[in-house]
């Protein structure tokens, strides 16, 4: 998530514009912890759309990738 941020920060944007998620992990044991850590990156108010994915396994041997739709308009 803070590598999240830093590239919304560098496109000029933040996790408010967010308006879908798609999350991949290789073990649903951690959902929960990768639920309350995603959440907390959002307002509780306003939460965006999101998928989430279980996979055998993702590039770089990671446990956990995710990509995000961001709104662009004004």
């Amino acid at each position: 998530m803070e590598n999240l941020k830093l590239v919304l920060d560098h496109a000029g944007t933040s996790f408010d514009q967010v308006v879908m998620a798609r999350i991949f992990v290789t073990d649903f044991r951690y959902y929960q912890t990768v639920n309350d850590l995603y959440a907390s990156y959002f307002n509780k108010n306003r939460l965006p759309c999101r998928t989430t994915v279980g996979v055998i396994g993702l590039a770089g041997n990671g446990d956990v990738e995710i990509d995000l739709i961001i709104y662009c308009g004004d």
